[in-house]
């Protein structure tokens, strides 16, 4: 490309040649494998106090605004706290499933959640919704519950669960990739509400309980209108309202429903119908750890489904994966990420009690990775041998 530029150049060829040389060698130098480094407990523990120093005490999760759901920090720390064992993090790790499950960035009415907070107090999300981010957080809520038995995470998990098999699964049983944060024109429209607009949906008695729980006023908490979310628990609210916990949960129960009946009447976000390898990998992972913590057959009839359309339609005769699938077609080479995002999703459904042709797919998956990917000094090429020819063979260490 850069010679290409230089040819057409008018200026000093010679110049934007040596530049771009410099620019491959730098590009070359950055890919080079750093220096190898133990891993153990010490590292362990100086990672929990890193931690540690970044949590946010009063509203979760770490660091300032925007936020992003650290969904795999959390399932380190329950880790950590189980090795060690560690109490802060555990606390850590409640404090950030409690306030991310509260907030306006959990779809309080359709369950799931959208792509980050722009806020602190994970009140006022970017309305885009993800497959990865409700794979891994089914997961990090699944094991928060296996962790403390709080019941509430379970809940969460199961709706995040729902909302999948409801709104971004395939005909072909396949999770779409995401949807989109506008529809008419306007970022999150179809997600807020008016008190009107709840009166207009439900009864005085129950639009007074969900108003009240779910922090939707006259005034609004953004932009005139309301994004649910749940600053009080449902104690407090049952005490204001003058009810008993059941009679209010029943009430919020019916709520949501209705609600969510006159909601798909809006028009809705656009659908990124793509099939990706690598994020149904994860998302069969959830359906099936939940399905074996949970013993719901739902969840483990989506997690066959989704293998098994994965297995047919995105790998090759030769057993190597394709990327991405839409309309019909399959293509591009895929990548590491999804070689191993989707051989974890087969042992899992493997663990789970699915045949063993899934922990055998798993096992070739990995032996190409070990084949096509590994780097003769260790780690592992984002791309495989056979991949188009690049500049740079590129690496991601956090990956």
């Amino acid at each position: 490309l850069l010679t290409r530029i230089a040819n057409a150049w008018r200026g000093d060829r010679a110049t934007l040649l040596r530049q771009g040389a410099r620019l491959v060698e730098h590009l070359r130098e950055n890919a080079q494998a750093a220096p190898g480094l133990s891993l153990g407990e010490d590292e362990l523990r100086t990672a929990l106090e890193q931690l540690r120093g970044s949590y946010d005490e009063r509203h979760g999760g770490f660091g300032g605004a925007p936020k992003f759901p650290p969904s795999v920090t959390l399932q380190l720390l329950l880790r950590l706290h189980r090795r060690f064992p560690d109490d802060a993090a555990l606390r850590m790790v409640e404090g950030t499933l409690k306030a991310m499950a509260a907030g306006g960035m959990y779809d309080q009415v359709g369950g799931g959640f959208h792509r980050y907070s722009v806020d602190e107090r994970w009140l006022v999300p970017h309305f885009e919704k993800m497959l990865y981010d409700n794979a891994l957080l089914a997961k990090a809520y699944l094991e928060g519950f296996l962790a403390t038995g709080n019941a509430e995470y379970r809940r969460v998990t199961e709706e995040i669960l729902r909302y999948v098999m409801r709104e971004m699964t395939s005909p072909q049983g396949a999770f779409y990739s995401a949807t989109d944060a506008d529809s008419e024109g306007e970022e999150g429209r179809f997600f807020v509400w008016t008190r009107e607009q709840v009166e207009a949906v439900l009864d005085q008695a129950t639009a007074r309980r969900f108003c009240e729980h779910y922090d939707v006023s006259e005034r609004g908490n953004w932009e005139g209108q309301s994004i649910p979310n749940t600053p009080q628990p449902i104690e407090a609210s049952a005490a204001r309202l003058g009810i008993s916990i059941e009679d209010l949960t029943d009430s919020l129960e019916q709520a949501r429903a209705l609600l969510y009946e006159e909601r798909a009447k809006r028009v809705a976000p656009g659908l990124d119908d793509k099939l990706l390898t690598g994020w149904n990998g994860l998302m069969i992972g959830a359906f099936a750890e939940a399905f074996r913590c949970l013993r719901d057959r739902r969840y483990l009839a989506a997690a066959t489904r989704a293998a098994d359309f994965v297995l047919r339609e995105l790998r090759r005769d030769d057993g190597r994966l394709l990327r991405t699938h839409r309309a019909g077609k399959s293509h591009t080479s895929a990548h590491l990420e999804d070689y191993a995002y989707l051989s974890e999703g087969l042992l899992d459904l493997y663990e789970a009690g699915a045949g063993f042709g899934y922990f055998e797919a798993a096992l070739e998956l990995v032996e190409r990775v070990r084949s096509e990917f590994a780097t003769p000094e260790g780690g592992f090429f984002s791309t495989a041998t056979s991949h188009e020819k690049l500049i740079v063979r590129h690496r991601e260490g956090h990956d």
